[in-house]
């Protein structure tokens, strides 16, 4: 079952792109809904009802992360309304998410013995501070009227990024490099995203925003599915 909603999982990531590229509207408006639906229903069978908080606040990154896909669906000219009110709602529903993500792993560092700062923790910072770099000096003298929403969102994600480095060193390494993965694609699918909005669009660019966004999403998704699974078989063993 897993294996095949991951497939579709893809699958519908692949479609969207299909969709973009050549202007399938009908298609996206099939594929790109359907992506985190999937992702929903594999975490859900990879988790149980332990750890309520962490479950629910994930859901509810995946739910507004559904309502930024379908928005951003009709936001193909944000320069003028509708399309300008569906961009600010996909910024909203997608900095939303991010809280919800934020949220999320502070409760898993808030159980869990954390180090302060190290060096490895400075070295995987080093993507947040390039990818905040190019923002600053790449985007922002294009955004216009649009600068402040997307100031306080690139905020946001980059404190969602820093929030999942922060869990180095207190998780299994490869729960937390899936965690972390999956942070900094969401950063650089943003980022291109903003590039392809306000700066150069073209179909190269909107083709890495979908790959680099579905990575994000599932790997994220894997890294609190394992982290979960992990905290499973310690509890049977306590019980034994």
């Amino acid at each position: 079952m897993k294996r095949a909603l991951t497939f579709l999982f893809f699958l519908s990531v692949v479609l969207t792109i299909v969709a973009n590229y050549f202007q399938f509207i009908e298609l996206g408006y099939i594929a790109k809904p359907l992506i985190m639906v999937f992702l929903a229903w594999i975490y859900s069978l990879n988790t149980n009802e332990q750890n309520q908080l962490i479950r629910t606040m994930t859901y509810s990154a995946f739910l507004f992360s559904w309502l930024g896909d379908i928005a951003l669906l009709f936001a193909d000219d944000s320069s003028k309304a509708p399309g300008f009110y569906f961009f600010i709602g996909g910024l909203i529903s997608f900095l939303i998410a991010h809280v919800c993500y934020i949220l999320v792993f502070r409760r898993i560092a808030n159980s869990i013995s954390l180090s302060g700062v190290n060096k490895n923790k400075l070295f995987f910072g080093i993507p947040v501070l390039v990818v905040g770099g190019i923002l600053i000096f790449k985007i922002i003298p294009y955004l216009g009227p649009m600068m402040a929403p997307v100031v306080i969102y690139a905020i946001v994600i980059s404190t969602m990024a820093i929030a999942a480095i922060a869990l180095q060193g207190g998780l299994a390494p490869s729960v937390f490099n899936s965690i972390y993965t999956g942070a900094i694609l969401f950063l650089i699918s943003d980022t291109t995203l903003a590039v392809n909005q306000f700066v150069s669009p073209s179909a190269a660019l909107g083709i890495m925003v979908m790959i680099t966004y579905g990575l994000a999403q599932y790997f994220i998704m894997q890294g609190l599915s394992a982290l979960q699974l992990q905290q499973q078989s310690v509890e049977k063993v306590i019980l034994k």
